[in-house]
């Protein structure tokens, strides 16, 4: 393989740098055996490329190769990486780690990228823009993921310590071909997954248990995995890392689809109405669904909730009938109501105790007070949800948020208005502003974004303050931030959305304003242009952070899963 070093030289080195460390007084780290998820978390080992073994970190510079892979003799304060000195040094050649000599100066700090060719591989090449200093790549070829005659449609992501640092992805399926669950691992460390790294872990098509339509809800917790349809909930024993199939399926929830009292759109639910069933389980074992409406605007809130329920993960493997499940989705608890369609739900840290969630507004709004105000309004909102304050109302269909409405009319972003008090008697202007009856959103964002995903960074990864400090990771100046996917606009003359934010966070809560672009196509930005990637013509639909703290994108649509990150330029 090119650039690798034999075992035989590797050993060599390793024993030589030993003893250099031994005469420096420095203990060699205990690296030997850690697996590549540990490996990465220590401080004072790294992993050391393909097919080597993690290594001291004063190791890791010689046992990579390659100007994109290199790494930091990090960790070991007596030791530094040096590049070879030659009158022109290879691209591939790695410098060698040597002891650094009393007074030298320390290293410069790394670069950050300027110009595209210091990204590897970059995705939408001179169309994709982020911060300076990050990359964007293909994470994985869309064809070879692909089921045969088909583009996959990856949705839903998830990645964190119960899915063994995998990183587990919801393929919706399109034109006929079957939903399927994938398993994706970057077993080599090139930053992208290749052929051998990937497990189907369901096809739906040859599943046992009869699962059908799997479109978008996927969680991990206390030993299953459970996935989503637009009206029922199964679940798998699952094991962390694991790469085998899925055995049979048990049936956990149905009768989501279901609604109250017929309001405006009625029966039959979801084949009329939003589809996606997003899972998260707390700390506690209890899970909470998010339902959407059934139409534009419903005459109720019954199916605009989130629901909790208790207990499932004490059920053990095949006790589905004695629990007497299914379980009636209309039995749930009513953990938060009047939520229009709050697709992407996500912890703000590990403690688990508030959920914050992201709402597309209606569409088409036209009020008696303020004519067609559709262009702006009603704004996307970003809600906060503490796990012991259940069945607080947050407006749907009564009430909606302003994003933008003209002066002198307007109250500013996050006002609340009635939608049409004349059909709902008492559910006037007034009632709308009166907290007590109508939680206002956090955060109000531009109208038809459609937020789809959202996650904080470090909420997954324990590691996550560690890890920013090195390539891939993102850098720890963002950590605390809320990112967010917006997949982008239908119902408006100008689109907008199309893109990834970030929502800077202190004490706790969103710092206001409208959320920093991150990942958006080059170009002016602003109103009257359109925010739409005029070639990839991406639409970002969910996020998730891998153990090493580089940021994942699905695009369902577009058949992408991308990966953001920071690249390795030491010595560069």
């Amino acid at each position: 393989m090119r650039g690798a070093r034999s075992a035989p030289a590797l050993l060599a080195l390793l024993a030589l740098l030993g003893a250099a460390a031994g005469a420096a007084g420095l203990a060699a780290p205990p690296c030997d055996g850690m697996k590549k998820a540990l490996c990465r978390e220590s401080s004072s080992c790294r992993w050391g490329g393909r097919k080597v073994r993690c290594v001291g970190a004063k190791d890791a510079c010689d046992a990579v190769q390659g100007k994109k892979k290199r790494k930091k003799c990090g960790g070991v304060s007596a030791l530094r990486c040096q590049c070879s000195l030659r009158p022109l040094k290879k691209k591939g050649k790695c410098g060698t780690c040597v002891p650094t000599q009393a007074g030298e100066p320390p290293l410069p700090p790394r670069r950050n990228p300027t110009a595209a060719e210091e990204c590897e591989d970059p995705f939408a090449e001179g169309e994709a823009k982020l911060p300076e200093g990050l990359c964007v790549r293909r994470f994985v070829d869309p064809q070879m993921v692909s089921p045969p005659g088909n583009l996959w449609y990856p949705r839903a992501i998830i990645c964190s310590e119960e899915t063994g640092g995998d990183l587990l992805v919801l393929d919706r399926g399109r034109d006929g071909s079957p939903p399927r669950i994938l398993a994706l691992r970057d077993r080599d460390g090139d930053g992208v997954v290749g052929a051998g790294e990937f497990a189907v872990l369901l096809d739906s098509s040859t599943a046992e248990g009869n699962v059908t339509g799997l479109n978008h809800g996927i969680a991990v917790h206390s030993g299953f995995l459970y996935a989503s349809s637009f009206e029922k909930i199964w679940r798998w024993p699952y094991q962390p890392g694991q790469s085998a199939p899925l055995g049979a399926a048990e049936l956990v929830i149905d009768e989501i689809s279901r609604v109250g009292p017929p309001g405006e759109g009625g029966e039959p639910g979801a084949p009329m109405g939003h589809k996606t069933r997003t899972l998260v389980f707390d700390n506690e074992g209890r899970l909470y669904v998010s339902v959407g409406s059934v139409s534009n605007w419903d005459g109720d809130s019954y199916r605009s909730r989130i629901r909790r329920f208790p207990g499932l993960s004490s059920v053990p493997a095949g006790g589905a009938a004695a629990a007497s499940w299914p379980i009636d989705f209309r039995t749930g608890e009513v953990f938060a109501d009047g939520l229009r369609n709050e697709v992407g739900l996500a912890w703000q840290n590990g403690a688990r105790k508030v959920l914050w969630g992201v709402e597309n507004g209606g569409d088409n709004l036209s009020t008696p007070g303020f004519g067609d105000i559709h262009q702006d309004n009603p704004a996307e909102e970003l809600n906060r949800f503490p796990i012991d304050q259940p069945g607080r109302h947050y407006g749907y269909p009564w009430c909606f948020s302003e994003y933008n409405i003209p002066a002198p009319f307007g109250g500013g972003a996050g006002t609340q208005w009635a939608f049409r008090p004349s059909d709902w008697p008492g559910k006037d202007d007034a009632f709308c502003k009166a907290p007590e009856n109508n939680v206002p959103p956090a955060l109000s964002m531009q109208a038809h974004s459609s937020p789809l995903g959202l996650r904080f960074y470090g909420a997954e990864w324990a590691n996550a303050t560690e890890a920013c400090a090195t390539p891939p990771a993102l850098p720890c100046s963002y950590l605390g931030s809320l990112f967010v996917s917006f997949h982008g606009s239908w119902n408006r003359d100008v689109p907008t959305g199309y893109k990834v934010v970030r929502v800077p966070f202190s004490a706790g809560l969103p710092v206001g304003g409208d959320p920093e672009d991150f990942l958006r196509p080059q170009g002016p930005q602003g109103p009257g242009i359109s925010g739409a990637w005029p070639t990839t013509e991406l639409r970002p639909v969910d996020l998730a952070f891998g153990s090493d703290s580089k940021l994942f994108v699905t695009a369902g649509k577009n058949g992408e899963l991308l990966s953001i990150y920071t690249p390795d330029l030491v010595g560069a």
